[in-house]
């Protein structure tokens, strides 16, 4: 069986977390089963796998994501799709 991950990649440098929310969001209504990782700064402060859980961002991340909008820093959101 072929390694089919990273298909697809959504990078999102921003000030405001509502970006990601969306992006988030969009990837939950799809069903869609991805890596993500948030890196602040320099510094990866999240690195979450949603092949256990549907595709699904957890509230908990969301959270987070939020939290670190609020900083001055970029936030980058990396979210990597993968067929299985």
């Amino acid at each position: 069986m072929p390694d089919t991950e990273a298909k697809t990649k959504f990078e999102t440098r921003q000030q405001s977390g509502k970006e990601g929310g969306r992006l988030a969001q969009h990837l939950n209504d799809a069903g869609e089963k991805f890596i993500g990782t948030v890196k602040h700064g320099i510094d990866t402060v999240l690195h979450s796998s949603s092949r256990s859980k549907e595709g699904v961002i957890s509230n908990h991340t969301s959270k987070i994501i939020r939290e670190l909008s609020d900083t001055e820093q970029e936030l980058l959101l990396v979210v990597t799709h993968s067929e299985y």
